[in-house]
């Protein structure tokens, strides 16, 4: 018998949730997620989930803002490498980026809040992206060259 937690850590009951959260989304699938299966995964009471973060749109959301900010701080990393285009390919590479992405994709299309917020952060990447590629062609002194 596993015995439930009652959060009163607050940092780590938040970061239990989600790292619950995710486990089931690359497992099984957003679908798969409730707030029973993720509080009985993280050794809580269920009522814990709702408790941080209110509705599942928010856990969900949570979630996504934790792993958009893990990507960024490597995207940086590699930005900042002395070969940041091989960096960034390297990137993109990763399958656990890869499954969650999907998982937050398919999400997208039922939720109208997360839409957004995926939306958003594609829009955020797709600068950044243009940006290091348009500073590797001027390093490479390849000029006029078209940019997506």
């Amino acid at each position: 018998m596993t015995k439930k937690r009652t959060g009163g850590d607050t940092a780590g009951t938040r970061k239990a949730i989600l790292d619950a959260t995710q486990k089931i989304m690359c497992d099984e699938g957003y679908a798969a997620v409730s707030s029973r299966r993720v509080a009985e995964l993280a050794g809580l009471k269920s009522q814990l989930v709702h408790y941080h973060f209110g509705t599942m749109d928010n856990l969900f959301l949570a979630l996504f803002r934790r792993s958009e900010e893990e990507y960024l701080t490597r995207q940086v990393r590699s930005l900042t490498s002395t070969t940041p285009l091989r960096s960034l390919w390297e990137q993109s590479l990763q399958q656990a980026d890869a499954r969650i992405t999907i998982e937050f994709l398919a999400l997208a299309q039922h939720s109208e809040v997360v839409g957004m917020e995926v939306k958003r952060s594609n829009e955020a990447m797709r600068k950044i992206h243009t940006t290091v590629i348009e500073s590797a062609l001027e390093r490479a002194s390849i000029k006029d060259a078209p940019t997506p």
